[in-house]
């Protein structure tokens, strides 16, 4: 009877997420129907971005992923909460900077290319030191 209760809880559960996985891109299928009748605009703005944010999703999705492993295969796993929480401070430390930083480039030269171009600098200054 055990076994019969935790495969009907198991069973529930996969159905539960199943349709709530379905439901969630009926969802946007059809709001993506509704907005493409009403502003075929956007659908072309989306079309041009569809690329670029493929090649963006796999590369930070694989990023984002190896992390905890590389942690615990260098350091091992002891400590790994408080190593990884230390290795994750200084993307939190840029992520509450950068907006800050470059909302005040373009409040003095009201443009974004130098706020594009201190990013550009940090990023390939933080490549030359990785590798």
């Amino acid at each position: 009877m055990k076994y019969l209760n935790e495969k009907l809880r198991y069973l529930t559960k996969k159905t539960i997420m199943e349709k709530h996985a379905l439901g969630t891109c009926a969802d946007k299928v059809t709001w993506g129907a509704l907005v493409a009748q009403q502003y075929p605009q956007f659908v072309e703005i989306i079309h041009s971005l569809g690329v670029p944010a493929l090649v963006f999703g796999f590369g930070n999705g694989g990023t984002g992923a190896l992390q905890s492993p590389i942690v615990a295969e260098l350091f091992g796993i002891k400590s790994h909460g408080l190593i990884f929480g230390v290795c994750g401070i200084g993307f939190t430390i840029g992520s509450a900077m950068g907006p800050l930083i470059s909302g005040y480039l373009f409040d003095v030269t009201h443009s974004y290319q130098m706020a594009f171009l201190v990013s550009a600098l940090v990023g390939i200054i933080g490549i030359g030191r990785n590798g």
